[in-house]
Parts: structure tokens; C-alpha cells; sequence
């Protein structure tokens, strides 16, 4: 696995110091050891993969345990601020209130029956309640393949599964301790999970086990979505040098083979959703939207108008999407069949 990679401070740049089977390998140069790891560190040389990886290093350079802890990208999003002002309940009681001062009850009841269309007002009221999941971990990804059977995953790596609507949920070995981003099933039985190091992890048995599916490369993968069981895509970016670079990967078989699919961009990207086998977005970094209706073949930007990183996408149907983002982002998105 990759442990750092040096800055442009070095001649090296770009380089990789990976750990396989107890030994560090300097990628052109061979083996070296923990303490020279560590040196390179103290030079301000390099840049570690994740979280916690320079702790483990100097406790394998004193003899200590070599057990890699759990993959904790450096990739962040700052939370959306929340904004200030009076909360719209408060702004509806303090109208009713001022509506009874003024006229009492009777005027009221008479205002909503003569509204335009003598429509009355409506409220949704919903039941949201807690489920255990066995897990204190942060949960990134969701999916259901139907009303019962659905999986979460999680950063430490772990993928749960419930086959009662979230009755019970109980963990399944995906046998990587990587850093899990999304999930997605084609139906109950057929699923994905994507995260760091260009992990995809599939099933076809509902979860019961997990294999690893051969990517071709290391970079962080945010989104996957399957249009059916054969037809899916991936997305997420590399960082080379402080530079952004977006990755989709396409496969036609269910995820045997994966192939590269050129974006045209190079920001990064967090999310993607397909309508059918077709027409599919993606979103990433500084506003920026990706279309296709050629099932990635070709994918053309579009013209969002912002350039909040946008986390999140989902289409009703071929024409009606939306993305959401940082900052309170919401962008709605109507697209024809026929893409620039």
C-alpha cells in the first residue's frame, strides 16, 4: 500500500514509498528502511497517505507492532455554516398570531378558504427513528436493492447489511481495512462498495461474501452507481503535486474488467448517478457537472454557475436532476436528451 509521496521540495516528486509483506520500497530506488522514512518526514520531503501513518512508522522503527492502521484520507470539506435569521416556524406563528389579533379566528378560517384554488394547507409529518447499527464509526454510504434488504458502509473499512428494513443490522467481511465512500446494488443481490486506493468491492450473493475488483489504480473513489447488474461506473479523483484529477471508470460486465473514461476536466469528482444505461452525471469539485448520454463514452461539462465542491447527485428521471453541495448548495438541473 502506498505509505507517502514526495513534494516538490525534492527531486522525487511524485514518488511513492509503498509497504508491502514488512518491507518499505522508494519507487525507482529499492528497499529502505523505517528510520529512513522517518528521516525523509523530518526534511519535510514527504507527504503521508493518511492520518496516523508517521505514529506507525517510528513504532515499527523501534521494533514495535507493523499492523497498518485504518486508511484516514487527508481529503476534507469544511461543514456548511449555518445561516442566521428567524427559522421559518417562527416566521409562520408570529403571522398566525398577528392574523388572530387582528381579526380573530373567523378571519383566519376565511382567508384559508378562499385562498387561489381554495387550496388549504398541507403538512408532511414523517416518523424518523434511530436504528442500531453496531457501529460508532462514521457511516458514508447507503443502499437498498428493495424495501428489506440494504447495506451502509463505514470509514473504518466495515460494510452492514440488514435484510429487515433496519430491523437488525449486522456486519459483512469485505477483508480490506480501507476507507469505504459509497455503495450501490442493482437489485438484492448484486452490490459495489468503492473507497481509498482504488478499492471496488463487489457481491453477488446479497453480501454473504465480498472480492476485490482490479481497478488499475490507487486513486481515491467517492461514487459508484450501477444502471443493472453489468452496467456501472465509479468516480473520484488522484492529487498529484496540490493538481486535481478526476477518475471514471466504466465496466460492462458487472466489474470483471474496468476501463478509464476521459471527463474532459481535471477538478475531481465526489458523486455520480445514471437515469439508464445512457444518460449519467457526475459532480465534483468547484461546481463542476459531467453529462453523457452515451454511457460515458463522451462526457461533456456543463454550466452549473457555481463553484461550491458539489458532494451529491440523483435523477428522477432522464431530464430531472439535482446536486447538492457545500455552502448550502442546491442546483437543479433540467437536461435534454440531445448533450452539447
Amino acid at each position: 500500500m502506498v505509505i507517502a509521496t514526495f513534494g516538490p521540495s525534492t527531486g522525487w516528486v511524485g514518488k511513492t514509498i509503498t509497504y508491502e509483506n514488512g518491507r518499505f520500497t522508494l519507487e525507482g530506488q529499492g528497499s529502505i528502511s523505517a528510520a529512513d522514512v522517518l528521516t525523509y518526514d523530518r526534511r519535510g520531503q514527504v507527504v503521508w497517505a493518511y492520518a496516523g501513518l508517521r505514529e506507525w512508522v517510528e513504532r515499527v522503527a523501534t521494533g514495535g507492532v507493523a499492523a497498518a492502521p485504518s486508511v484516514r484520507p487527508q481529503i476534507h470539506t469544511q461543514p456548511v455554516p449555518r445561516k442566521r435569521g428567524f427559522p421559518v416556524w417562527a416566521i409562520v406563528l408570529l403571522a398566525v398570531a398577528a392574523v388572530v389579533v387582528l381579526g380573530g379566528v373567523v378571519t383566519l378560517a376565511a382567508v384559508l378558504l378562499f385562498l387561489p384554488g381554495h387550496a388549504m394547507l398541507k403538512s408532511v409529518i414523517a416518523t424518523v427513528s434511530a436504528q442500531e447499527s453496531g457501529s460508532t464509526e462514521d457511516l458514508l454510504g447507503v443502499a437498498f436493492g428493495d424495501g428489506d434488504h440494504g447495506w451502509a458502509v463505514s470509514a473504518d473499512g466495515a460494510i452492514l447489511a440488514t435484510a429487515n428494513g433496519g430491523a437488525t443490522w449486522s456486519k459483512q467481511s469485505g477483508g480490506y481495512s480501507v476507507y469505504l465512500e459509497a455503495v450501490a446494488f442493482s437489485n438484492a443481490t448484486h452490490g459495489w462498495v468503492v473507497g481509498t486506493l482504488g478499492t471496488i468491492l463487489a457481491t453477488e450473493n446479497g453480501g454473504t461474501t465480498w472480492s476485490r475488483q482490479d481497478t488499475g489504480t490507487i486513486a481515491h473513489l467517492f461514487g459508484v452507481a450501477f444502471s443493472d447488474a453489468r452496467r456501472g461506473w465509479a468516480v473520484g479523483m488522484v492529487v498529484n503535486n496540490g493538481q486535481y484529477h478526476d477518475i471514471i471508470l466504466a465496466t460492462t460486465d458487472g466489474g470483471a474488467t474496468w476501463s478509464r473514461q476521459r471527463s474532459g476536466r481535471g477538478e475531481g469528482l465526489f458523486a455520480v448517478a445514471f437515469s439508464d444505461a445512457d444518460h449519467g452525471w457526475a459532480v465534483g469539485r468547484q461546481g463542476v457537472i459531467l453529462a453523457t448520454s452515451d454511457g460515458g463514452a463522451a462526457w461533456s461539462a456543463q454550466d452549473s454557475g457555481s463553484s461550491a465542491d458539489l458532494r451529491a447527485v440523483t435523477f428522477s428521471d432522464v431530464a430531472h436532476g439535482w446536486a447538492v453541495g457545500a455552502d448550502g448548495a442546491i442546483l437543479a438541473i433540467t437536461s435534454s436528451d440531445a448533450l452539447p
